[in-house]
């Protein structure tokens, strides 16, 4: 297993990662897929143990390759999660949540 994590550093805006290759058992994964660009994007963060039970974790860059997971996906209907770039944090964030919260008319 090859599995290549990070994490956010917001003062630089940018991931900084590292890179396990050792067998590895997936404990928790947890994200969403969603549009950036007009192109389907995952968004994921894992937990992984080692044989010895020390854990690592982070969100999952590309080129992480498992032996063997389970996913489950709910399917969310309407219109869809779009990601845009915000200059505030460095980030693509979905469109609706850049804002906050919108009122709403009755």
């Amino acid at each position: 297993m090859s599995v290549t994590l990070g994490s956010y550093d917001q003062n630089q805006q940018v991931y900084v990662t590292f890179k396990k290759e050792e067998p590895l058992e997936i404990v928790h994964c947890t994200g969403n897929v969603s549009l950036k660009d007009g192109k389907v994007a995952v968004h994921a963060h894992a937990v992984f143990a080692d044989m010895n039970g020390q854990t690592i974790g982070g969100h999952i860059f590309s080129g992480t390759v498992v032996y063997a997971g389970e996913i489950y996906i709910q399917e969310l209907l309407g219109k869809p999660l779009e990601r845009e770039y915000d200059d505030t944090t460095g980030l693509s964030l979905w469109k609706e949540c850049q804002n906050g919260p919108q009122d709403h008319q009755d």
